[in-house]
């Protein structure tokens, strides 16, 4: 579970990092277009690892019940 939130936390600083990038960069700028797709990717990644945290909590909950 530790890895997971490192996973995480780090998965989210380089997420916002990229952000503030992309706003340093021109809007129709190729590169901006290619760190866009970058950040979606990145943004999607985040919410199934986020997804499994949840589960994974879910799960020990369970077990601590039974």
């Amino acid at each position: 579970m530790l890895d997971l939130e490192n996973q995480i936390a780090r998965l989210e600083m380089r997420a916002e990092q990229i952000a503030i990038h992309l706003q340093d960069l021109g809007r129709n700028t190729p590169e901006a277009s290619r760190v866009r797709s970058e950040l979606y990717v990145m943004l999607q990644e985040l919410a199934e690892l986020k997804a499994e945290r949840e589960r994974r909590k879910a799960l020990l909950e369970l077990d601590g019940v039974a």
